[in-house]
């Protein structure tokens, strides 16, 4: 989430590179993970103590695993590699000590 405040507010140069889609795809993924993540909170919360969770633990974290995988790969997408021109002239003749 911080990311993507960073990327709207333009205050960083960390991830202006970053298209418009990509972050609109990281804050897809987030807002579906945050909801699954309340519902579970939700159901677990009306639980009684001896119930069994309609959720694992290993779930949980999966969820979590999958979410930090697909926004780390959009989020440190390098920077485009920036080409300069190369400064030596090629029409001028080069003289070689004798």
């Amino acid at each position: 989430e911080e990311a993507i405040q960073t990327w709207q507010a333009k205050s960083s140069d960390r991830y202006s590179h970053i298209d418009k889609s990509d972050i609109d795809r990281v804050y897809k993924n987030l807002t579906e993970k945050r909801k699954w993540y309340e519902q579970t909170v939700n159901r677990l919360n009306s639980l009684r103590p001896h119930e069994d969770p309609p959720v694992l633990c290993s779930q949980i974290k999966q969820q979590q695993d999958t979410l930090e995988r697909e926004c780390w790969l959009i989020l440190n997408k390098p920077k485009p590699r920036v080409e300069y021109p190369k400064d030596t002239p090629t029409d001028t003749p080069r003289r070689h000590p004798a």
